[in-house]
């Protein structure tokens, strides 16, 4: 993931990389088990080596991935995809595809969620305007939810789950 440089940046351990991203450390020990993360070289003690820019850079786009619910193994195919040839012009096409899937996917989660959020607005609507009922009748008896104008009898779907 992630283009290369001209030349490595500052290299840096596990743990600084972690605390740069935010990241555990099994969790970016887990991106390189996954191929995901590969470290620039290891120190003569043995400890992995980051390029800072590189990997931060790479971390980022994992955790937006992962933001649209993306899992670290289809994040790994693209990775994979665009790894796994020579030339751009054989990786993209795969890449592409795969861009094209998460995008249709994502756009369906928001059609989704903005159905939800048409919900909430009506059932705020609803539940603000029993706030100012001044009767103060049990659920059932209010005259008030069938009245024209308060609530003309449209009971939103998620008040509605909760009445008797």
């Amino acid at each position: 993931m992630g283009c290369q440089s001209s030349g490595p940046s500052r290299l840096v351990k596990v743990g600084e990389l972690a605390e740069l991203t935010g990241k555990s450390i099994r969790t970016l020990h887990y991106y390189e088990e996954l191929g995901l993360l590969r470290p620039a070289k290891r120190s003569e003690g043995g400890f992995r080596l980051y390029d800072e820019a590189l990997s931060v850079s790479t971390i980022r786009s994992i955790s937006r991935l992962q933001d649209l619910d993306i899992p670290l193994n289809r994040i790994r195919e693209m990775a994979e995809a665009w790894r796994g040839t020579t030339a751009a012009s054989d990786a993209a096409p795969r890449l592409l595809e795969a861009f094209r899937t998460e995008l249709a996917e994502t756009r369906s989660k928001i059609e989704g969620l903005t159905a939800i959020e048409h919900e909430l607005v009506k059932s705020i609507a609803f539940l603000e305007a029993c706030t100012t009922c001044s009767d103060r009748p049990l659920r059932d008896q209010c005259s008030a939810c069938t009245r024209e104008g308060h609530h003309a009898g449209d009971v939103p779907e998620f008040v509605s789950a909760f009445l008797d």
